[in-house]
């Protein structure tokens, strides 16, 4: 049979990664695995025993969604979580690959890796992952082979972290036995762990006659990894360990010797922007918080445009050095691409940022940070949107998925934002809006607002400082509404607290009402209810002489 993509998640081809895999058929082209679901996986996987023989083009493939990746960052994405014991996926069979994966090895078991690839295993590619550990545990390595053959073990873009022992282990530690690494534009820190003299970012060991290790090492980053190794590691005595490459970086000085062309040595680790010296600063280096993609291209920032350009030059075909780990495009002159797994960009991550667009605009996937300060045109955005989208628009448009922090600050025309809603939508409205799902916080924090709004679904929180126009407001509406309404205002559902502190207008109130629903310092105009009134408080003012009677019949007075 011909390619095969199968769906991975909740409600899919597969629910589990294991399911998918027992399946996998490369008698007659690729078995490929797309992860839907930005769930956790918690779960471990052997990739072997496929029906037929694999190949350049007849493999086992698994990736993510672009709505479902990890965006460079851990939590961001989906993920595969080991934490019952054993290797999060062991490779045993050849020409398999693998991207945009977070893999988290959460196992305290000796030699539990994050990857492990098996004997005679050949033409491995592993892209675009962040591979990490917690447990902090002797032995145990983000990516390792072992007292074996393997050969053309591709791996790229990757952020490797928190493990044990290395990031990337080539343990050759007995007989004759060959091995191959290609390892371009990936970032290892601060693995190792104290008495664990094979600490390292990268480590080789060939200790034996026989033992061949050979690594074609470029624009890769070591830092800070554990002292009672090197973040560079090297272990021959009777093996025999080629090095080649060039334009990477350490922290300790180990390159020298190793591979000092174009090396950049003895860089300090941080997260805050520098004004003298040689750094590789990040977002975050804070436990629990890392965010090891670029901060920023001071000068100071010595990866920043001093990596060496390798597009048209992947050992593989399917490899593309064109864009990092989180999909952004890599520079190749003027500046030259930066070194590790990050290429840093205006917006710090993600999308670039822009700041004028006049056209259409149509991202997909997960967008992070700033999409456009200025948007002239049509937009459709598609995917998980995090901070800000636009700072200003003219025009229309289509946001769906899920939609974090403020999403624009100021709007003219038309939008349907769908899914859940996070924070400030608008600060400032004119035109229509229709937003659905669950509203979170402030969805609509204005000044003022003229046009028509229709909410649906769950409401908390405060939805308006003053609106002018007709709002229909449907579902569970929690705390103020309104503290100013003029026109129509017709809420349904479940209302609890304060709804309109002011009425202008006419206003249809419906479902169950509970708490000082209504609390008017003045009302003109008319108001009927229906449903479930408790604890009804009326404030009653020459402006609401009209409603008194009606008031007081819902109370049980005459």
């Amino acid at each position: 049979m011909p390619d095969q993509t199968k769906t991975i998640g909740s409600g899919l081809d597969y629910a589990t990664i294991t399911l998918w895999e027992a399946d996998s058929d490369v008698s007659s082209g690729f078995w490929k695995g797309e992860i839907q679901d930005a769930s956790e996986f918690n779960e471990t996987v052997s990739i072997t025993g496929s029906i037929g023989t694999e190949s350049a083009v007849n493999y086992v493939w698994l990736t993510v969604r672009d709505a479902e990746r990890h965006g460079g960052v851990a939590g961001g994405g989906a993920r595969m979580r080991g934490s019952a014991g054993g290797h999060v996926i062991e490779i045993d069979e050849s020409y398999v690959r693998i991207e945009h994966l977070e893999i988290q090895q959460d196992s305290s078991g000796s030699s539990d890796e994050g990857i492990r690839i098996r004997s005679n295993v050949t033409d491995v590619v592993v892209s675009r992952c962040i591979i990490w550990s917690s447990a902090n545990t002797n032995d145990q390595d983000g990516v390792y082979a072992g007292n074996w053959t393997v050969t053309n073990i591709c791996i790229d873009n990757c952020i490797i972290y928190g493990f044990g022992r290395a990031g990337i282990h080539a343990q050759n530690y007995n007989g004759n036995r060959d091995q191959s690494w290609f390892i371009d534009h990936c970032t290892l820190i601060k693995n190792g762990s104290a008495g664990e003299s094979q600490s390292a970012g990268i480590n080789v060991l060939a200790p034996a006659v026989g033992a061949v290790v050979d690594l074609d090492v470029y624009n890769t980053a070591c830092l800070d990894n554990h002292p009672d190794g090197a973040d560079w590691g090297e272990s021959a005595t009777f093996g025999s360990v080629t090095w080649s490459g060039s334009n990477n970086a350490d922290s300790d000085g180990s390159l020298a010797g190793i591979l000092s062309s174009n090396a950049r040595q003895n860089l300090t680790l941080g997260d805050t922007t520098q004004v003298s010296g040689s750094h590789f600063i990040v977002n975050e280096t804070l436990v629990g918080s890392e965010d090891y993609q670029l901060k920023d291209d001071t000068v100071y920032n010595t990866p920043y445009g001093n990596g060496v350009d390798r597009q048209g030059s992947e050992p593989s075909a399917r490899q593309d050095f064109s864009t990092d780990i989180a999909g952004n495009t890599r520079s190749t002159t003027s500046p030259a691409p930066d070194i590790g797994a990050s290429e840093y960009t205006a917006a710090g991550g993600g999308t670039a940022y822009t700041q004028s667009i006049s056209g259409s605009i149509t991202p997909s996937g997960a967008l992070s940070k700033k999409i456009a300060r200025l948007l002239v045109g049509s937009s459709l955005l598609v995917g998980v949107l995090s901070k800000k989208t636009k700072k200003n628009f003219f025009g229309t448009t289509t946001l769906s998925g899920t939609l974090l922090k403020k999403t624009s600050k100021s709007f003219s025309g038309s939008t349907t934002p769908l899914g859940i809603l996070v924070k400030k939508t608008n600060k400032s409205f004119s035109g229509s809006a229709t937003p659905s799902g669950v509203l979170f916080t402030k969805i609509v924090f204005t000044q003022a607002i003229a046009g028509t709004i229709t909410m649906i679904g769950t409401v908390y929180k405060l939805t308006k400082k003053s609106f002018s126009g007709s709002a229909t407001l449907t579902g569970v509406i929690n705390k103020k509404t309104n503290k100013q309404v003029v026109g129509t205002f017709t809420p349904s559902g479940v209302i609890t607290k304060k709804v309109t502190k002011l009425l202008t207008g006419s206003s249809t109130l419906t479902g169950s009402i509970a708490t000082s629903f209504i609390t008017f310092k003045s009302i003109s105009g008319s108001l009927s209810m229906s449903g479930v009134v408790a604890g009804v408080i009326v404030i009653i003012t020459p402006a609401a002489v009209g409603v008194r009677k009606m008031f007081y019949r819902m109370l049980g007075r005459r």
